[in-house]
């Protein structure tokens, strides 16, 4: 099942009639009509493709007056489309009772989206009844969405100066413009075997996760054996970062900050432009530079040297063997190729029929001890290598097989066998004092 079941949520950026990317945003916002609002801030929280988040802040003078929000992009580096998953406008209440307010916002469709007003300071102050004046909530109103502009209404809440006349202290409001898959009740994640186990759960179970202050609740939907990075004992539970980026945009909480990023590149090496185009002070760690740095490591490069003396030593051992057995085997055919040389067959007969014989028994020889080689490596590596906590690797070991070194060696190994047959064939002795040194033995 996969962590995101839809798009993310948001209105989506427009596209220039010109093409390519857009470098800017650029939003119209209007605040009225004119009333008791000191400046209001609006922050804009925008995700890429990848659930990057970035924040945009403008200062909003609540007069009745149409004003341009724009801000730059910037560097390129945000993977399109973009979407703009949140607008929040936080202004300090008002003293007293207000009319209703119209926030309009025009240049981007928010077809759907509803508005949602509240001071959680003030609503603390009254639960606990600390408010000494008089005090009213912010409340939503209805929303009207035409086209590529939207207006929505509410009244701004107040809080006013208590008995004595002394002002209350500065209390913050809150209207929050949020798309309707904001509002889902819990975030769909999977987790790992061990972690599961651990806090005893099963598909379907809710794990609350607490991220930057605030509860995130996560819904768990499948359950993998494992998963990379992940190496604690516990195991861990993932999600996707674009749904809790928005659940933290509807909370008002800063986005995630993203620390990591995984690339595919060729030959797993660093593109130059890659390494000219990250910020400064950031760390690439790539595949290739890993193994460079592992075979170049004295406590490692021992056991390889060994492991390849081994090896070397196992080819020679077979060659000589083979040697061995051939020069017996010629030893043994003595009285037989003297009677093949007394019936007529000539030296280039006898060396081809030994030549035909070797390679029938030499090359299925060395195909099945390539393929033993590979399935033994296939399944002895992976189970023997451990990490520093005596535990399988994720991701798992990757065995790789140089082909075009072990083809040709086993090849090598496959036809010495018959090259050597046929030199010695070629060496005929008498075959009359061979036939009568066998019928004297």
């Amino acid at each position: 099942m996969p962590l995101r079941t839809a798009g993310l949520p948001g209105a989506v950026l427009p596209v220039p009639q010109s093409g390519g990317r857009p470098g800017a945003i650029q939003l119209t916002a209007t605040l009225g009509p004119a009333a008791q609002l000191g400046p209001v801030t609006v922050t804009a929280t925008i995700l890429d493709r990848a659930g990057s988040a970035y924040q945009f802040t403008w200062t909003l003078a609540a007069n009745g007056r149409p004003h341009v929000l724009a801000a730059s992009l910037g560097g390129g580096n945000a993977l399109y489309p973009l979407r703009v998953a949140s607008i929040m406008a936080t202004y300090q209440l008002p003293l007293q009772a207000g009319p209703f307010m119209t926030l309009t916002v025009s240049g981007l469709s928010l077809a759907g989206w509803t508005d949602d007003a509240s001071s959680a300071a003030l609503t603390g102050m009254q639960a606990s009844g600390s408010l000494s004046g008089l005090g009213a909530l912010p409340a939503a109103g209805p929303a009207d969405v035409a086209g590529r502009a939207a207006t929505f209404s509410f009244s701004p809440g107040y809080a006013s100066r208590d008995l004595l006349g002394t002002p209350v202290q500065p209390i913050q409001g809150q209207l929050a413009l949020l798309p309707p898959a904001a509002r889902a009740a819990t975030i769909p994640a999977i987790a790992t075997r061990s972690f599961m186990d651990a806090n005893n759960l099963t598909t379907g179970s809710v794990v609350p996760v607490f991220l930057e202050g605030a509860r995130i609740p996560l819904r768990i939907v499948a359950e993998v054996a494992s998963f990379p990075t992940v190496t604690a004992p516990g195991g861990a539970v993932i999600t996707d970062l674009g749904s809790v980026q928005a659940y933290l945009a509807w909370q008002s909480l800063p986005p995630l900050p993203v620390t990591q990023w995984w690339l595919t590149t060729a030959g797993g090496a660093i593109p130059p432009a890659l390494a000219a185009s990250v910020p400064a002070g950031s760390g690439i760690i790539s595949s290739a530079g890993l193994a460079k740095a592992i075979t170049g490591d004295p406590l490692s490069a021992g056991p390889q040297r060994a492991l390849l003396a081994m090896a070397a030593a196992a080819a020679l051992l077979a060659i000589t063997g083979f040697w061995v057995a051939i020069a017996a085997d010629v030893r043994q055919r003595r009285a037989e190729t003297a009677l093949l040389a007394a019936l007529g067959v000539t030296r280039r007969d006898t060396a081809l029929r030994l030549c035909l014989e070797k390679v029938l028994l030499s090359l299925p020889s060395a195909a099945l001890g390539v393929l033993l080689g590979t399935l033994e490596d296939r399944l002895l590596v992976p189970a023997v290598t451990l990490t520093s906590s005596a535990q399988q690797p994720v991701p798992p070991v990757l065995t790789l097989y140089d082909l075009p070194q072990v083809i040709p060696l086993a090849f090598v190994l496959a036809v010495l066998p018959a090259v050597t047959a046929v030199l010695a064939a070629t060496r005929r002795p008498d075959p009359a004092a061979e036939l009568r040194a066998a019928q004297a033995a």
